[in-house]
Parts: C-alpha cells; sequence; structure tokens
C-alpha cells in the first residue's frame, strides 16, 4: 500500500471556493483510502461548516478537528499534531490540486529521503500564463530564505516529524508562520520544489494574500532579522542584519571591500553550520549575482568612479552588444 498522507486544511468563511477544492482532493488519483482530510474550521459564520459536513465522511475520507476561532498558526499547529500520518500535504480553501499533486509528491519524498519540505510550482487561477518560477533545488531555497520566502505554503508535503522536531507552527500573523517554520525547519531537513505547476493558486478580495497589509513586507523583515540567528550562524547578528540589508537596497552605493569579503564569508559559515560543503551557497545562482552586484556597486561608489560611471556602463553595452551578421 502506498504511504498515507493527511490533507491539513485551516478554513475560515470559504463557502465561495471551498467545494471547489474538496472536489480536487477527491480527484486525485492516489488511491482514495491512502489520504484523509483534516480540517479546522476556524469559527466560520458562513456555509462553510454546512459544506465540510457534506463532504467529509461522504466524499473525503477525514474529520474536522477543530471549530473555535484560534488563528491559521494555532490551527495549522494543531492540525498537524492531530494528524496520523507522517506525510502533510498543505491547501487552502481556495486553491486547487492537479489530480496528480499526491502521487508525483509522495514518489518525490520516498526517492529524498533528507527531503521534508516539498513544494510545487504554482498557476494563477484564470490565466494559464501566469506560472511560478521557484528555486528547486535544496541550495536554492534555503539561500533564499534569507531575503524571502521561496516556497510557496499551499503547495508542500512535509514530513510531520520534522515538523514537530522543528518546534511547529507558531501564532503569527498570515503569511509569517510559513517562513517562520521554515527557517527552524532548515536546521533538520533538506527542502526541495517541483518544476510542475500542481496547485492552482487563487488571488481575491478574501484571500490572505490580498488581505496584506502594506506594512508586511516592513513585517517580513522584521521577523527575518529576529530569526537572524537560525538564517546566519557563525555571523555576527548586528553585521548579518547590515549585510542583509545592504543586499536589500542594490542601489545604495555604500559597499566596501570589507563588506564584499565578509558576505562570502557570511555564506560560507552559514553552509558549514549546516555541514554542508562550505561553497554550498557560494555556488548558488543566487549568491552569485548578489556578490556581483556588491561589486559593482563598490565599483560605482568610488569618488573617481562615480561621476563616470554612466559612460562606462554605456560602453560596456555597445561592447557586449550583438552584431548583425548577414545571412
Amino acid at each position: 500500500m502506498p504511504p498515507r498522507v493527511t490533507w491539513i486544511l485551516p478554513v475560515r468563511n470559504g463557502e465561495q471556493y471551498l467545494e471547489r477544492t474538496l472536489i480536487s482532493i477527491a480527484e486525485q488519483d492516489y488511491p482514495a483510502d491512502a489520504h484523509t482530510l483534516y480540517v479546522w474550521d476556524d469559527g466560520s459564520t458562513d456555509a462553510t461548516p454546512d459544506i465540510l459536513r457534506k463532504w467529509i465522511g461522504r466524499e473525503i475520507q477525514g474529520r474536522i478537528v477543530g471549530t473555535e476561532r484560534i488563528g491559521l498558526g494555532r490551527a495549522l499547529a494543531q492540525l498537524t499534531v492531530s494528524s496520523q500520518t507522517e506525510l502533510l500535504a498543505r491547501i487552502d480553501a481556495d486553491d486547487i490540486a492537479e489530480p496528480d499533486r499526491l502521487r508525483r509528491q509522495v514518489a518525490y519524498l520516498c526517492d529524498h529521503r533528507k527531503v521534508g519540505v516539498l513544494g510545487t510550482q504554482t498557476r494563477r487561477i484564470g490565466s494559464k500564463e501566469i506560472l511560478t518560477d521557484h528555486p528547486t533545488e535544496d541550495a536554492e531555497i534555503r539561500w533564499s530564505l534569507r531575503f524571502s520566502n521561496p516556497v510557496n505554503h499551499p503547495t508542500v508535503m512535509m514530513r510531520r516529524s520534522a515538523v514537530l522536531e522543528a518546534g511547529n507552527y507558531r501564532d503569527l500573523p498570515p503569511g509569517h508562520e510559513d517562513y517562520d517554520l521554515w527557517v527552524r525547519m532548515a536546521l533538520i531537513v533538506r527542502f526541495a520544489t517541483l518544476d510542475q505547476p500542481l496547485v492552482g493558486y487563487r488571488i481575491h478580495e478574501q484571500s490572505a494574500t490580498a488581505g496584506w497589509s502594506s506594512d508586511h513586507g516592513e513585517r517580513f523583515y522584521q521577523l527575518r532579522n529576529a530569526l537572524i540567528d537560525r538564517l546566519l550562524p557563525g555571523t555576527d547578528p548586528v553585521a548579518g542584519r547590515r549585510l542583509l540589508n545592504l543586499v536589500r537596497h542594490p542601489d545604495d552605493l555604500n559597499v566596501s571591500a570589507d563588506d564584499v569579503l565578509r558576505f562570502r564569508h557570511m555564506a560560507m559559515m552559514a553552509a558549514k553550520a549546516c555541514r554542508f560543503p562550505i561553497t554550498y551557497y557560494t555556488s548558488t545562482k543566487l549568491f552569485k549575482q548578489q556578490h556581483d552586484n556588491l561589486k559593482t556597486r563598490r565599483l560605482k561608489g568610488q569618488p573617481f568612479i562615480r561621476p563616470v560611471w554612466p559612460l562606462i556602463k554605456r560602453a560596456g553595452q555597445l561592447i557586449h552588444k550583438p552584431h548583425d551578421t548577414a545571412a
């Protein structure tokens, strides 16, 4: 029998799209008796409870774990603790799982035992053209965690034991509870993302993403800075925050030679702390882009270069401009 999987689905007032999500779960090409749905109804006041009762236990095996309004982070923590399987599949009440999602993710995790968090690309519902391009390899994903959230939460399949070992979900604002968990899990497991868009991702007025306030980005960086000891082990926290913020502002020309050296050293120390080769992060595409950018900004910031930099840049563009050739 294939490995059993538990879907974990927190929902509040999801009547508009919930049934379509449940249909996508019921239509998986994975054996029906090998996956079950655990739901936390976070105090819904619409028809969500009726829809759940209609489907769970009839069309889909599973149960409603709780109905108290406790917030997203706590609901996910309760669902994780209540689950009875090692593999957990996240999904939101407004998204659609492709029929082969479970089968592909289970197969990958069975073949890659060190991977504890496996995401997929997504397709924006309503558009065949808008596809995500999240990094797929562990090193790229891990290094990206210092600057953004490179894992789409509703697409992941996780190992329950690793989630619990990392301390489970914490009660944080929507959009932060997953990043906070990834940072802690990165100390004990590897990450991967499948190239295929196996989840249809919906953005609408009631979605958590649409409801993010204008200061969401700033609050993300505050959380990132609070987790600096885990993100940059072996680096002085003050120096680490400064370097990450320097990368965050690509037009800042106040870059010294020491900054460029310390940025590379910071990445090497972070890799060493996780018992990876010291070049694990410095060999990533993202690090190379950032390192080159810092070196360029250091050059542009020199007093004798700054005034003539536009001319130098223009000359470089002309040199590298492809020349037309006769057919």
